[in-house]
């Protein structure tokens, strides 16, 4: 099958899939950075991740207050946290998933 734009120029079926296919890319691409701005800029207080109190007290001293302020950091970067570690960050992590962020850079199983 064979499609005919303005005079001379011919695309194929297979050109037209591929323009979709790259279109659809680009727009699952932008999503994506879009929920992740979303998610950054989130001025929600960790309270309401119902951390326990060493992750709290923790992030709360290295002056973490808000969800978007939590997810600029990655596991490297937590881990370093006095009194957190590991399962501190898989606490944490947990904490988020149940509001509904799913953050693979907190994870500590590799």
């Amino acid at each position: 099958m064979t499609f005919f734009i303005k005079k001379n120029i011919m695309i194929t079926k297979k050109e037209v899939l591929s323009a979709i296919n790259l279109i659809e890319s680009y727009k699952i691409q932008e999503l994506i950075q879009i929920k992740s701005l979303a998610v950054e800029s989130d001025k929600r207080n960790i309270s309401i991740l119902g951390l326990g109190t060493r992750e709290e007290k923790c992030l709360y001293s290295y002056e973490i207050n808000t969800i978007g302020e939590l997810l600029n950091l990655n596991r490297r970067e937590l881990i370093r946290f006095r009194n957190l570690g590991k399962k501190g960050v898989e606490s944490i992590n947990k904490s988020l998933k149940g509001i509904g962020i799913l953050t693979t850079d907190f994870s500590t199983k590799n």
